[in-house]
């Protein structure tokens, strides 16, 4: 049962940039995001958390539309490697997307098990490089010898 009070109700000014919306709840600073809404008024509070998911969806994006370039650029082999891993990366991304609504990356729990898929195609992609870096590596060593 809500307390009567101003702490529980949001109030609803004008701001200064952009014209978007400001909501004060509990002395925190609340954007509503009109744009963007999952069921009726979705609002982020705006904390470093939100800000550090916001830092990671660029990142892991960037870093997945680098492997896209470079998978349709190489040979092969490597080819599926990297579209893989671009797979991996974009929708790494779109789950830190999810998780500023969800507001944990274990709740709920399809949310961490697809960070937690994401994460085990990339560490056996990360393990097949290295693996196969290796057994180059070998295989340049033997020829260096027969010489």
């Amino acid at each position: 049962m809500p307390r009567s009070g101003s702490e529980h109700s949001p109030t609803q000014t004008s701001s200064a940039v952009g014209g978007h919306p400001e909501i004060f709840q509990n002395g925190k600073l609340v954007y509503c995001l009109s744009r963007f809404r999952l069921a009726g008024n979705a609002a982020v509070m705006v904390t470093t958390p939100v800000t550090y998911n916001v830092f990671e969806i660029l990142l892991w994006g960037v870093l997945g539309c680098e492997f896209l370039r470079r998978g349709l650029t190489l040979q092969r082999a490597m080819r599926l490697r990297c579209l893989l891993a671009s797979v991996a990366f974009l929708l790494f991304a779109v789950s830190d997307a999810a998780e500023i609504y969800t507001g944990a990356w274990w709740r709920p729990w399809w949310l961490l098990a697809w960070k937690a898929a994401c994460v085990i195609v990339l560490g056996s992609l990360y393990t097949m490089n290295l693996v196969a870096r290796i057994r180059k590596t070998k295989r340049r060593g033997q020829r260096d010898r027969d010489c």
